[in-house]
Order: structure tokens, then sequence, then C-alpha cells
């Protein structure tokens, strides 16, 4: 079994060209998205003195277009060619990234970085859900699952190199001795990566196929029988309901997580970032691992249990106390909840047709951002009502609770009709 997890499903859905140039294109980007994100927070140091009114408004300018656009982006996915989507969206945030140093000269022209910034996360949005719909026609159905474990491990560590060597980037010597801001130099790597990931994509090659607009079909009429299919069809509705429900997971570890460790625990931002790379180190050891077990269970059943654990995990994470404590459970939270992304999109890409999966990821997009900005106001409401040891507890029981009917219902459906 040892070297086998790897070679015989992890690693040799890398074989095909195609998957491979792809996988090195979406991690060079989700670099520069994370390395984008470390170089706007010492923008706003610079000039708006770590404001955090200032932060407020950049969360505005890069949660917003998902909120408003992602259903309608995901419909013109359908619409239009991916591979052309994947190549722009990329090339027009190399743009966008390289505009935004040239435009701030001072600090009466720091207001311009909003904009700018919704035009990047508006961009990245067309990027991220257009990727997801096209991992189908890199790789066999037989590897899908393997394809998006190796995808997610891909994700991950380009966000831990992102956030841990932007730091270093923008704080590099070199800089100084080059007369050059850091945070200027930083935009302008973030941009030629994007525009590294651009070319890289122009190397795929992604088979035509007819689209709706091709078809008759009005723009109106595509994006409701989206949301048509996310209430009648099974096997979406599950998804989106699940999707539901990672992101409270999300919300409640940005709000209640987050200010246990730094607050009540007394870590601070540096127990807070260890948390967060433990987390991230265990998601991508377990999405090596999931490629292959995966394989032997239901997608549904391991969804709705893995939804269980980390309900369990939450509860139990009230009461840890000392770092090697934080340091366990983090781990095991990231290896419970690998499984919940990748089972999803393999279920989506599995059962959805062609030319439905850039509106469906789209839907799910925007439920996981419109329910992540939510809860997490709601979650603030919580936390000042009760300490955040007692509010984890009533979500890991929430959460866990509602899993528990998923993985019923799941059970009960797949006596009728297998997933």
């Amino acid at each position: 079994m040892r070297i086998r997890l790897l070679e015989g499903n992890f690693l040799d859905v890398l074989k095909y060209r195609d998957f491979s140039i792809f996988t090195v294109a979406q991690t060079i980007s989700q670099f520069a998205e994370k390395l984008h994100h470390i170089v706007l927070i010492s923008l706003v140091g610079v000039y708006a003195h770590g404001s955090p009114a200032a932060f407020a408004r950049l969360g505005m300018a890069f949660t917003l277009p998902a909120i408003i656009f992602a259903p309608l982006a995901g419909t013109l996915i359908d619409r239009w060619n991916r591979k052309r989507i994947l190549v722009t969206s990329d090339g027009l945030r190399f743009l966008a990234v390289a505009l935004i140093p040239l435009f701030i000269l001072g600090a009466d022209r720091f207001s311009v970085v909003y904009p700018l910034v919704f035009v990047v996360f508006l961009l990245g949005l067309f990027f991220n859900t257009t990727k997801l719909a096209v991992i189908p026609n890199l790789v066999p159905k037989e590897k899908l699952l393997a394809a998006n474990s190796v995808s997610l491990f891909a994700i991950r560590l380009a966000t831990i190199s992102g956030m841990v060597l932007g730091g270093y980037l923008v704080d590099w010597r070199i800089w100084q001795e080059l007369r050059i801001e850091g945070w200027k130099a930083g935009f302008f790597t973030n941009a030629l990566l994007f525009l590294t990931s651009a070319i890289l994509f122009t190397r795929i090659s992604l088979a035509s196929r007819d689209s709706a607009r091709e078809k008759g079909e009005s723009f109106s009429s595509d994006l409701k029988a989206a949301f048509r299919m996310v209430f009648r069809e099974r096997m979406v509705r599950f998804v989106m309901v699940s999707a539901f429900l990672f992101c409270l997971i999300g919300a409640t570890i940005y709000v209640l997580v987050v200010s246990l460790v730094q607050q009540e625990l007394g870590k601070g931002s540096v127990g807070v970032g260890l948390m967060a790379g433990v987390l991230a180190f265990g998601t991508a050891i377990s999405a090596v691992f999931y490629s292959s077990i995966g394989r032997k269970f239901s997608r549904t059943r391991a969804i709705s249990s893995c939804l269980i654990l980390v309900g369990i995990l939450l509860i139990i994470f009230s009461r840890a106390r000392t770092t090697p404590q934080l340091v366990i459970l983090s781990f095991l939270g990231g290896v419970v909840l690998a499984p919940i992304p990748i089972a999803q999109d393999t279920l989506l890409h599995e059962h959805l047709a062609e030319d439905a999966r850039g509106r469906i990821f789209g839907i799910r997009d925007w439920i996981v951002n419109l329910f992540f900005a939510t809860g997490s106001v709601i979650l603030g409401l919580l936390s000042s009502l009760m300490c955040a040891p007692a509010a984890l507890v009533w979500m890991g029981c929430l959460i866990g609770g509602a899993a528990v009917i998923l993985l019923l219902i799941s059970l009960r459906v797949e006596g009728e009709t297998s997933f």
C-alpha cells in the first residue's frame, strides 16, 4: 500500500498532459491570489495605517463580486469558450494588478484601490468557476476523484506558500537597496504570476462544444433552468445543502475559533497562523490519501460523515487550552475537512451535463459566499451574547446534528437510487 497510494492514483492522474499543465497553471494562479491578499494588507498598512475601516472596505471589495455575480458568471461560462475565459481572466488580472502601484501614487489616491480590487476578484470569480467546470474535459471519468484530490492539494500548497512567502517577499531588503517599495514589488511580482498562468493555459487543448447561445436558448431561461435543477435534482440539492454546512464551518472557524485562539487563550496572531498552517497541512495530506481510499466509499456518506466529525471536533476544540492540543485538533480538522469539497466537486462532475457545470458551480459559489458573509455577522452577534467556547459547542451541535440528518436522508435515497 506504501507508494501505491501515490503512483496508482494521486500522481497517476498527472500523466495526462492537459491536466498536468492545468495543475501547474492553477497552482501559479492560486499562489498569485494569496500573494495578492498579503500585498493588499501591506498596502493598507502603508497608506491607511492598518485602519480597520480600510480592511472592512477591502473585504467588501473582494466578497461582493461572488455575492452579486456568481450565478450570472456561471451562466456566461456555460455559454462562452472556457479555455478563452481561463486565459482572458488571468491576462486581465495581470493588467489590473499591475495598474494598482501605478495609480496609488499617494495617500489621496488610495481610494482607487477598491474598484481595482473589485475587478481583480470579479475576474477571479470567472476563473475559479471555469477551472472547476473544465476538469472533466481533462481526465477520464474514472479519474475524477483523483483529479479533484490533486487540484485541492495544489490549491492548499499554493495557499500556504502564498501566505508565508508573501510576507517575506514584501519585506525583502533587496527592494530597499533598489529603492523600490516592497508593496510595489509585490504587486508587480503578483502581476507576472498571473501572466505566466495565462500563458500556460493557452497550451491546454479543450474540445469545442455547442453552447446554449448556439442552440438559441436565452440567458434568463438558462439561469432559471439552473435554479430549478438545484431544487429538483436530489444530488445537486444534496451538494448545495452540504455546501451551506461547509461554509457555516468556515464562518465558525473565522469568527469563533480565531477569537478563541487569539484572545481567550492568549495565543495571539502567532497562534492563529500556526493553527491555519497546521489545518492546511492536514488538508493537503488528507487529499493525497482520499484520492485512493475515496473510491471505495459513497461520496454522500463521505461528505455527511466528515461534516459530523467536524461538528464533534468543534465541540472538543472549545475545551482546548494548550498549544499541542490546538495543533492536534487543527491537523485532525484539516484531515476531515479535505474530503468534503473533493467529494462535492466529484459528485457534480460525474452527474452534471457539460453545459450545466458552470451554472451549478456558480450558484454554489454564490451560496457559499452569501452565507459565509451572513453567517459571520450572525456568529459575531452570538459571540457577544456568550463566550467563544460556549458558542463553539452550540455550533458544533448544530453542524453535527444537521449532518446526521443529511446522512440519514442520503442513506434513504441510496436505497432508492445510487449516487
